[in-house]
């Protein structure tokens, strides 16, 4: 009895304590549950930050593996920018004009969709040549085309129409067919926009304007020049028009009265009239020329009396004319021809300050740059097109379009990630992302 007593008293004991044990588990997950439980991702957003500020740019491609919340703050544009600063190649916006206002001088920059991220990515390809090319407008005959970007839009001349298309989220383009400027007889040899107007130069020697949301023709002068129109540019409502037949023509755009009325002077320049630029308050005027019999192929004139205020390149060879002229500051301008060469001008002192010089001898057709260290410019064979930092005299990348075609680059716009391309047979998207 005494030794079956005592296994019952142990059995006891021992279901006791079992029951015991149990108990307090249970009190204990209680008190887990009650307890908030402390993680990495309970730290500020701040203190992430700075920590990821020390990772490098494969670390922070890691980070993103690792939940939803560590890639949407590994993506910020604060934790790339340090990166993207550090790229030899920073592909910026590029500016569409500039102009005085309230006695500063302002850049309108295209508004850009890329994030940090997306650019830095977009950085490397540019700088390894890596793209995806497609072709986004294509016509049947070989034409001569111009485009400009302006926001959203890019903007297209085909034969004797200036075409709008939207630029999609994926670079894309897509036309808008109720926003096409009519109006010309012949082929729209080049246009420009600015402020919600566009104005463009024929080659039956008229120009045209018209305001872009409605497209309605603001104005048209038939028989401006005597022959083709190279060249428009225009600033408030004066507008400039350089021709074949060697003159500059300087002209109101105020519609009331017909063309012999408005015209304000003629500039006889001795030579067919290649390019030609506003400065960005409207006071100067650049011209290109075709640099033959001796005559000056960049000049700079006072807009209001018409007098030359400057000869740049007194010593160039004959036929290195002037294609393309941009101004970058009041003082500052860019230019490209037939000399092969991209040259930067300093208007205080009519120098050359910086010149950069096509390796394989071709034709500089057109440029575009970003107002920051970046240009591209557009050549004479093969749809080539090349990247150059302003810092460096040696090209950093080039770029063929067109599938080996031999066409040359008539005008070209892009973005941090994309470049588009105006060549004999249409438009060509070089995708960077």
């Amino acid at each position: 009895m005494n030794t079956t007593n005592s296994k019952v008293q142990t059995q006891t004991q021992e279901n006791n304590l079992s029951r015991n044990f149990q108990v307090s588990q249970k009190q204990k997950q209680s008190q887990d549950k009650k307890m908030p439980s402390f993680t990495i991702t309970n730290l500020p957003d701040d203190i992430l930050y700075h920590i990821f500020s020390f990772l490098d740019v494969k670390s922070l491609c890691r980070i993103c593996q690792v939940c939803r919340f560590f890639k949407y703050l590994s993506n910020k544009d604060c934790v790339w920018l340090q990166h993207l600063n550090s790229r030899p190649v920073l592909i910026e916006s590029a500016l569409s004009y500039s102009e005085f206002k309230y006695g500063g001088y302002i850049h309108r920059r295209t508004s850009s969709s890329f994030d940090r991220k997306t650019q830095y990515k977009a950085s490397l390809n540019w700088s390894n040549g890596a793209f995806r090319e497609t072709s986004q407008v294509s016509h049947g005959t070989r034409l001569m085309p111009w485009i400009q970007k302006v926001e959203s839009n890019l903007w297209m001349s085909t034969k004797n129409i200036i075409r709008c298309f939207c630029v999609q989220k994926n670079g894309n383009l897509r036309e808008r067919k109720n926003r096409q400027l009519y109006g010309l007889n012949d082929d729209v040899s080049r246009f420009i926009i600015k402020d919600d107007v566009t104005v463009g130069a024929c080659r039956d020697g008229s120009v045209c304007g018209w305001k872009n949301e409605s497209c309605d023709m603001m104005f048209k002068y038939d028989e401006l020049h005597d022959s083709e129109v190279h060249c428009v540019d225009f600033y408030d409502q004066t507008m400039v028009s350089g021709s074949r037949d060697k003159t500059v023509k300087v002209v109101s755009m105020k519609p009331e009265r017909d063309a012999t009325d408005l015209l304000k002077k003629t500039i006889y320049m001795g030579d067919r009239v290649w390019s030609i630029k506003l400065s960005p308050c409207g006071s100067l005027l650049a011209t290109g020329t075709a640099g033959n019999k001796g005559l000056p192929a960049l000049t700079t004139w006072d807009l209001k009396t018409g007098e030359m205020l400057s000869t740049l390149d007194p010593d160039h060879q004959a036929g290195a004319g002037i294609l393309d002229i941009k101004f970058e500051t009041p003082h500052t301008l860019l230019t490209c021809g037939y000399d092969t060469n991209l040259s930067m001008w300093d208007l205080r002192t009519d120098t050359c300050v910086a010149r950069w010089t096509e390796p394989f001898d071709s034709t500089v057709y057109c440029f575009q740059t970003d107002g920051n260290y970046s240009i591209v410019t557009g050549t004479a064979r093969y749809g080539m097109t090349r990247l150059w930092d302003k810092r460096k005299t040696i090209s950093i990348q080039q770029y063929y379009s067109g599938r080996n075609r031999s066409s040359p680059v008539y005008s070209l716009v892009f973005d941090p990630g994309r470049l588009y391309v105006a060549l004999d047979i249409g438009i060509h998207k070089l995708d960077f992302t």
